[in-house]
């Protein structure tokens, strides 16, 4: 997903290609690439996207990620109206701590479907970010008694 400020972003299959997709100043959704493109803008170029680990997009769309292959689409078509305002939002934060934070919220506001250890895997979130020293996997995996590959799955 990227939320575009600034210029549009023209996606092209080379350097000397037609255009594939434009991306406005939006809110897009890129899916997966099996080839190279290049990008070309006009002005100043003011992104922030999120990507998605294989699987993870399911959690908030329904559209199988192949049907996006090598697309650019509008990322209302993809999530549906509630994204709408988002970039606006994002927009408006008074820093990248801000935008970071507020895309947080919003991304976990959007979930279909909250997994049976919602609580669990939420208090682990707030506690490494109220924490200032860095935290290990280990030592979260041996505060909740999950293993790793637990962690990174929920």
């Amino acid at each position: 997903m990227i939320f575009n400020f600034g210029s549009s972003v023209s996606w092209m299959m080379n350097e000397h290609d037609q255009v594939e997709g434009v991306l406005e100043n939006d809110i897009g959704v890129m899916g997966q690439r099996n080839k190279i493109y290049f990008a070309a803008f006009n002005g100043p170029l003011n992104v922030m996207g999120i990507r998605f680990k294989p699987g993870g997009l399911t959690a908030f769309s329904d559209i199988p990620a192949m049907l996006l292959l090598n697309k650019l689409l509008s990322a209302q078509n993809v999530f549906g109206h509630y994204i709408k305002d988002w970039k606006e939002k994002i927009q408006d934060a008074a820093n990248d701590e801000g935008k970071f934070l507020l895309m947080d919220m919003l991304m976990l506001s959007a979930l279909k479907n909250k997994p049976a250890e919602w609580k669990a895997m939420h208090a682990m979130i707030d506690s490494i970010r109220l924490i200032n020293d860095p935290v290990s996997i280990s030592t979260i995996c041996h505060q909740t008694g999950w293993n790793y590959k637990k962690l990174e799955r929920s």
